[in-house]
C-alpha cells in the first residue's frame, strides 16, 4: 500500500491542483489577474486538504485502478460531490475571516473536472492494462473460443477471459438473447446462432466453445451434438451460485513448489 500511495498520492495532488487551477482560469476568461492569482494560492492547501480527506474517507485509493468498474466511477463521482460540498460550506463560514472567498463557478468547474480526470485515470489504468500491455508481453498461443449467449453469464465469461491468464481468446458471441447479430460487446462481434454452428467455426476459427452452466440442458445438448462433429471442444462455464449449491466440485491439488514462490 506504501508503494502504490508513493505513485497515487502524487499522481492525485497533480490532478487536483491541474482541475482548480484549470477553474480559474475560465472564470476568468484565461487570463488570470495577479490579485486572483494570490486567491488561487492562498486556498490551494485548503482545496487539496479536503480533497485528500475525502478519498480517504471514501476510501479512494484503496480501490484498484486495474479492474475499475462502475461503482468505482460512481464513488468517483461522489467523493467530487462531497469536496465541493465542504468547499462550499468552508465557503461560507471559515473561508471569509481567514482567506479569500471562491467564487461559486469556480467550485462547480473544479468539482466538473475532478470528477472527469479522476474517471479518466481509472478508465485509462483498466485500458492500458486489458488492451495496451498485452501487446508488450510475449503470450503463449490462445485458443480461438465461441462464447455462447449474451446475457449477463455469457458477459461474466467474456470478461473474465478478457482479464488474461485463461488460454482462450474470444473470437465472438453467439447470440441466444434480445441482441442484434453484428453487435458489439466490450470488443467482441455477436453472431447470431441461426448461422449454425458449422459456418460459425469457419467464419470465425473457433475452436473451442464455452457455454454457461445456466444454458438449457436443450442447448447444451445441441451444442455439443454438433461441435463433436466438427471436431470442437465444448467446456460448461458452471456460475458461482452452482459451485455453491454444490452442482459442480472444484479440483483440488497437492501444494506445488512453485505455490511457495
Amino acid at each position: 500500500m506504501r508503494h502504490r500511495l508513493a505513485v497515487i498520492l502524487p499522481t492525485f495532488l497533480a490532478i487536483y491542483v491541474a482541475c482548480y487551477y484549470t477553474a480559474f482560469l475560465l472564470r476568468c476568461d484565461f487570463t488570470i489577474p495577479p490579485v486572483v492569482m494570490e486567491w488561487f494560492w492562498a486556498t490551494l492547501p485548503v482545496i487539496v486538504g479536503i480533497k485528500f480527506l475525502v478519498c480517504v474517507l471514501t476510501g479512494e485509493w484503496r480501490r484498484t485502478f486495474r479492474y475499475a468498474a462502475l461503482p468505482d466511477m460512481q464513488w468517483v463521482v461522489i467523493g467530487a460531490v462531497i469536496s465541493a460540498a465542504v468547499v462550499y460550506l468552508a465557503n461560507l463560514t471559515i473561508l471569509p475571516a481567514f482567506l479569500y472567498p471562491i467564487p461559486r463557478s469556480v467550485i462547480v468547474i473544479d468539482c466538473v473536472f475532478s470528477i472527469t480526470l479522476s474517471g479518466s485515470l481509472r478508465m485509462c489504468c483498466r485500458a492500458y492494462t486489458e488492451s495496451l500491455r498485452p501487446l508488450f508481453i510475449r503470450q503463449t498461443k490462445k485458443n480461438p473460443t465461441l462464447i455462447y449467449g449474451t446475457g449477463p453469464e455469457g458477459i461474466g465469461i467474456l470478461r473474465a477471459v478478457q482479464a488474461g491468464g485463461t488460454g482462450f481468446q474470444v473470437v465472438g458471441l453467439v447470440g441466444n438473447g434480445p441482441i442484434k447479430e453484428r453487435a458489439m460487446i466490450a470488443g467482441v462481434r455477436v453472431f447470431s446462432k441461426r448461422m449454425g454452428w458449422k459456418k460459425l467455426a469457419q467464419k470465425t476459427g473457433a475452436k473451442k466453445i464455452l457455454i454457461p452452466g445456466s444454458a438449457s440442458g436443450k442447448d447444451i445438448r445441441d451444442a455439443t451434438s454438433h461441435c463433436a462433429e466438427l471436431g470442437l471442444k465444448v467446456h460448461v462455464i458452471p456460475a458461482v451460485n452452482e459451485i455453491i449449491d454444490g452442482r459442480y466440485k472444484l479440483a483440488v491439488r497437492d501444494v506445488e513448489i512453485a505455490d511457495l514462490l
